[in-house]
């Protein structure tokens, strides 16, 4: 009210026409305006921009239109109404409040696991490939009313994903709009530092980022062997909450089986510790459905459904009044599992983008009335894309000029199946054996574990596909070693190992010099002790590692380079356990 008071004397006191100069001769002053409206929240008018400031024409209140809605409200943000001056630009804005959700609501969940870096797509094996599976899991995220969980070891197994440390595959899932990464076993294969790299990683498309979860990682001091009380949020948070359009308030607890520690290898996780998975989503659940006001509340496990369905996961819990989870969604064992126990689905969606669950929720004041839980395999996922997306495409291409030329690098032509469970790794511990050799050590033996996958039906074996058959980064240790604990796992039938010919026994009291990968000789039990082999130094000496230009000569490659070193074919019979060198010893 006060501006328009000060117009109106401005006018008041302003004519057209004004006397200026002396009185003898007077010059008669025309104001002039500016064309353009200058306005306040109720009045507009041209301003005048001759030498004579503060005066004013046309001054005249807003004639508003009816407000009309620019941005819907929903059940997780406010709405937008505007109106405007017909007359001038003034725009006046105001909020609609959240929608007030009553009654019952439904919501759809899809749930994978154990992706391991499956870019390419194999028919005969029931393999998606990246690109159909994240533009169904992109086609479902643009639904109202969905979460997609990822249960862990995502990006760990091929030369398409391992060559970039899991980029492509995390810049994928995050275009795709994936939830919920759950941190597995092999997703600490590349220290934990690329872990924390790949979680800070977001769409360039719209700066969605996947959350990484990994409730029960703790601080560790692996020298006294003492538990922190510090959750490591620097590699994945507890949960993750997401408030649904329709108002529903969805819980995700992402945690790693306690025993996953034993499958990494050790040195990668001297700091942290997994503590009980199944007691830490316990609380956690408590507070997201008292403090939170979580509607539903779901568990990733990185761990087989098998092994958790009878933990009580399914109970109510007597903080809440509800129980403890509506849904689990399981991971590591690479088994397609569904069971039910108290109402309370635990699935597993085997592996390599095979299949996942898509699981339809009916929620009524909190409470899940109903689950209806829908197997999607291979054959549905392909069919239903009928279109890859193209900025799926892109990334993948993106990334493809850095790998697909080393990948193609044909080693040899090979004659018989390579299996990962015999030929694939003999052959490796033959060629760990000969480098050790080469590099001036005289070793008695090389030891290995089976590999990832195996070589079979194909007349040639391609770096890409040694890749895939041992797709981690082991180091290779050269060590010497007696006593009964270390020739006992030595010659334990489950490992693959090459000796010399004159090596046809082993003898507890005597010094052995090993080649052996890194996993093995440090490998712990679930109590962080050495469990595979005794590090006392009364019965074990470090003597190195494998070296090619001053780096770690990684297993994979001292196994490349031998095959590139042989002229002709490779006989997949010349590494059976019948060959020479390959026998099992006794003690």
């Amino acid at each position: 009210m006060k501006s328009k008071k000060l117009l109106l004397i401005f006018i008041a006191s302003s004519l057209s026409l004004v006397s200026c100069g002396n009185k003898d001769k007077e010059e008669v002053h025309v104001h002039t305006y500016e064309t353009s409206w200058k306005y306040n929240n109720t009045m507009h008018w041209h301003a005048s921009n001759c030498d004579h400031k503060g005066f004013a024409s046309d001054l005249g209140e807003h004639n508003l239109t009816s407000w009309a809605v620019s941005k819907q409200p929903s059940y997780v943000e406010t709405g937008l109404k505007e109106r405007h001056c017909t007359i001038c630009n003034y725009t006046e804005t105001d909020n609609i409040p959240k929608l007030e959700r009553t009654g019952t609501c439904t919501f759809t969940l899809y749930t994978f696991n154990d992706f391991h870096g499956a870019v390419n797509e194999y028919p005969s094996q029931k393999h998606t490939g990246l690109a159909k599976f994240a533009t169904y899991l992109k086609n479902a995220s643009k639904e109202d009313n969905v979460v997609i969980v990822d249960s862990g070891d995502t990006f760990q197994g091929s030369i398409e994903s391992n060559y970039n440390n899991g980029k492509l595959i995390t810049d994928v899932f995050n275009y795709a709009h994936v939830d919920v990464h759950t941190l597995g076993n092999h997703d600490f294969d590349w220290g934990e530092s690329k872990i924390e790299e790949n979680a800070s990683r977001s769409s360039s498309n719209d700066d969605w980022s996947m959350k990484y979860l990994g409730g029960n990682i703790y601080d560790y001091e692996f020298s006294s062997h003492k538990e922190g009380y510090i959750q490591q949020s620097r590699l994945g948070d507890e949960y993750y909450i997401k408030t649904l359009q329709n108002g529903l308030r969805i819980g995700v607890i992402g945690v790693i089986g306690l025993s996953q520690i034993t499958s990494i290898c050790s040195p990668l996780v001297e700091d942290i510790c997994f503590k009980d998975h199944v007691d830490c989503i316990k609380e956690i659940s408590d507070e997201l459905r008292t403090t939170n006001a979580c509607d539903v509340v779901i568990a990733s496990i990185h761990e087989g459904a098998s092994s958790v369905k009878g933990l009580g996961l399914s109970n109510v819990s007597p903080v809440s009044g509800k129980k403890y989870v509506d849904y689990v969604a399981c991971g590591h064992s690479h088994r397609d599992e569904c069971y039910t126990v108290d109402d309370v689905y635990y699935t597993q969606a085997a592996c390599y983008g095979e299949m996942l669950y898509k699981s339809t929720f009916t929620v009524t004041d909190s409470v899940v009335t109903n689950c209806t839980v829908e197997k999607v395999p291979y054959d549905t996922i392909t069919s239903s894309v009928t279109r890859v997306d193209p900025n799926i495409t892109s990334i993948i291409e993106s990334y493809a000029k850095d790998y697909s030329s080393v990948g193609e690098e044909v080693l040899s032509t090979i004659s018989g199946n390579f299996y990962k469970d015999e030929q694939m790794p003999n052959m490796l511990s033959k060629a760990m054996y000969l480098e050790a050799n080469k590099e001036g050590y005289t070793v008695d033996l090389a030891c290995t574990n089976a590999a990832r996958y195996d070589i079979r039906n194909s007349s040639e074996m391609t770096y890409a596909s040694l890749y895939e058959a041992f797709p981690f980064d082991n180091v290779i240790y050269i060590v010497k070693c007696k006593g009964d604990s270390n020739v006992r796992q030595l010659s334990y039938s489950g490992n693959n190992y090459y000796h010399s010919s004159s090596l046809t026994s082993m003898d507890t009291s005597k010094w052995y010099t090993v080649a052996i990968i890194d996993y093995l000789l440090w490998h712990t039990n679930s109590d962080r002790q050495y469990d595979y082999f005794d590090h006392s130094a009364d019965n074990m000496q470090i003597i190195g590692t494998l070296k090619k230009n001053n780096d770690n000569y990684l297993y994979r490659d001292v196994c490349a380079d031998y095959i590139r070193g042989i002229t002709g074919t490779l006989y997949a019979s010349d590494y059976s356990n019948s060959a020479t060198g390959f026998n099992k010893l006794t003690y």
